[in-house]
């Protein structure tokens, strides 16, 4: 008799809670931290070539604006941005390592964040209701029924698939607010009566900062999706090896320790997806993922039964 696992249960203990929660308050801090590189770079640089539109003769200040803006990303925001996913990174990943009971590899991921940091920041979030309601169940509750080494497949595909959506959904954006930045500068030119010279002077200096960013964010975006949509090809084709009993519980471990590395590295590398993206998605894409486990279960319930492998649990 095949034993169903314990992600279902491990993931809402206290001990595990508390690492999404401190996970969640450290993306936090990086968020709002990206809200200001933003705010700097997109409405402040629009502001400022609609300001040098208007007073040509603040053309100076506004430049030095613009130049001391884009140092100041680049020197200070990007860096401590960088700093703070992979703190989030490696928070998550020790959840991720206990729950799919993993080793734990130093050598990839660097030291563990100490206990006492991760109550201070579990804390921090959980005064919240709304931030605690939405930790339990962080992965679909119905692989219970299956052996770890299925449902830790389907737990690191939902991982991949909803990172890749909620990407998909910021590149979407991103694009469209670098299509209205060009717009917005050919039309100030038009208005202004400008030319070439003076519209890349007035215009397009201000909004260069903006432009870089957003181009910037677009180009890692893409490069994140790409990982994801790598990862899930290659999470999808362990679990047909496994649905036809060609992947042994030894190689599967072995794999699902190279995707949750590529997680590691997705996390700690790629850009962040702001929360009102999360929170516009999460029900919907939530139920799909959801959807889309217990089809993956059902499928591996079935393959087992077939060679003979019963399991204890049930799906729900």
């Amino acid at each position: 008799m095949v034993t169903g696992c314990n992600i279902a249960v491990k993931q809402n203990e206290d001990e595990q809670i508390n690492l999404l929660a401190a996970a969640s308050r450290i993306y936090g801090r990086a968020k709002r931290l990206m809200a200001v590189q933003f705010a700097l770079t997109v409405p402040a640089a629009l502001a400022s070539a609609l300001l040098m539109a208007w007073q040509p003769t603040w053309k100076v200040w506004l430049t030095f604006f613009s130049i001391t803006v884009t140092l100041f990303d680049v020197l200070c925001l990007t860096r401590a941005l960088a700093r703070f996913k992979k703190r989030g990174a490696v928070v998550q990943q020790m959840f991720d390592c206990a729950v799919f009971e993993l080793p734990w590899r130093a050598l990839r991921c660097g030291p563990r964040v100490d206990s006492e940091d991760i109550l201070a920041d579990a804390q921090d979030q959980l005064r919240s209701p709304k931030a605690r309601n939405g930790l339990p169940d962080w992965y679909p509750p119905s692989v219970k029924a299956l052996p770890l080494s299925l449902a830790r497949l389907i737990c690191q595909r939902a991982s991949l698939w909803w990172d890749l959506r909620q990407r998909d959904r910021v590149r979407g954006a991103l694009t469209a607010i670098l299509s209205v930045l060009a717009i917005a500068i050919f039309l100030i030119a038009l208005v202004r009566g400008d030319t070439v010279q003076q519209m890349i002077l007035t215009v397009y200096v201000p909004l260069a900062p903006a432009i870089v960013w957003i181009l910037r964010e677009i180009i890692s975006q893409r490069d994140a999706i790409q990982a994801d949509e790598r990862g899930l090809a290659a999470v999808e084709a362990l679990w047909r090896q496994a649905m036809e009993r060609r992947l042994d519980d030894a190689e599967a471990l072995n794999q699902s320790q190279l995707v949750q590395d590529a997680l590691f590295d997705n996390r700690s590398r790629s850009p962040l997806v702001f929360d009102w993206v999360y929170h516009l998605l999460r029900k919907r894409k939530q139920q799909q993922m959801e959807f889309k486990a217990e089809e993956m279960v059902k499928e591996a319930l079935r393959s087992l039964e077939q060679h003979g492998n019963k399991v204890s649990s049930s799906v729900s």
